[in-house]
């Protein structure tokens, strides 16, 4: 199964992959198929755009007698925890989504029972392209713990926001550099929702590989990297963040359903006195909970 449900409020980067290289993510799901003889294949998307684009990818592949058969393109869950690897294998069951108890886990027992293994789609489009051009290829960017590329969505106070694809060695002051961002930034939010902080000074030492960010307690989890705008209080924006987490929670253990909502009121009670000298200050759009 693919995953591309992206159900990170600031992520853009899956949506995009499948509505302008659907082939690509095809090429990687039909490899995973064949190798493991896979009965089904689920490609779970994000949106009805992307949707209707891996759909017309297929056809296309049909129309040339290009192998991948029975795959079946479902729109994902539009929760927060639905995105989670088990919750998305309840979503094509029919069921809520919502995470399941582990173990097992899904490779061991997944979709209605049978061993199910679960891949991002950007994963899935490394493979195409390792098919394609082969793993010496891919090791020409990166470092040799971690070769090839990451998709990056960057927004904030940058002239030019959007999805980076980005060599594993580059630091994260080369792709702010890129985007035109603000020198007298606040913060920067790393990991998207459920990630880490960087203040200005950490900035150009950090690289987007796992070891480059690790130094700092930090991941690119999601592929999200937001720049606080001059004047923000990271504070208030954490507060924020945590309250609409606090929402999201599938609610079936207590330090989601109860913390979540602790935690919350004692930021905002932190924070409180920050943010009344930083009123009208507030994320981008992309950053704040949609609708």
């Amino acid at each position: 199964m693919g995953n591309g449900s992206e159900t990170e409020p600031a992520s853009a980067k899956d949506d995009l992959l499948l509505r302008l290289r659907p082939h690509l993510v095809l090429d990687g799901s039909e490899g995973v198929a064949t190798a493991l003889r896979a009965e089904r294949t689920f490609l779970v998307v994000p949106t009805s755009l992307a949707h209707r684009q891996v759909t017309r990818a297929l056809l296309e592949r049909g129309a040339e007698g290009r192998y991948l058969s029975g795959v079946k393109v479902v729109l994902g869950p539009p929760n927060f925890v639905g995105g989670e690897e088990t919750a998305v294998v309840r979503w094509l069951e029919g069921f809520p989504a919502v995470p399941r108890f582990r173990p097992p886990l899904s490779f061991e027992r997944g979709w209605r029972g049978r061993p199910t293994l679960v891949q991002s789609v950007e994963t899935l489009a490394h493979l195409g392209l390792i098919a394609r051009f082969g793993s010496d290829w891919l090791r020409e960017v990166g470092t040799s713990e971690e070769p090839g590329t990451r998709l990056v969505t960057l927004s904030g106070a940058v002239a030019r926001a959007g999805v980076y694809e980005m060599p594993n060695w580059m630091g994260l002051a080369g792709l702010l550099e890129a985007a035109g961002s603000d020198p007298a930034a606040a913060a920067l939010l790393v990991g998207g929702y459920s990630g880490s902080w960087l203040t200005p000074g950490q900035f150009p030492e950090a690289q987007i590989s796992q070891a480059g960010l690790g130094k700092f307690n930090a991941t690119l989890g999601a592929g999200v990297v937001h720049l606080l705008a001059p004047g923000s209080c990271a504070v208030w924006e954490a507060h924020r963040i945590v309250r609409w987490l606090a929402g999201q929670s599938a609610g079936p253990c207590g330090p989601c359903s109860h913390g979540l909502p602790a935690l919350a009121e004692a930021l905002g009670q932190l924070a409180q006195p920050l943010h009344a000298s930083h009123q009208g200050v507030r994320l981008v759009k992309t950053l704040e909970h949609p609708g």
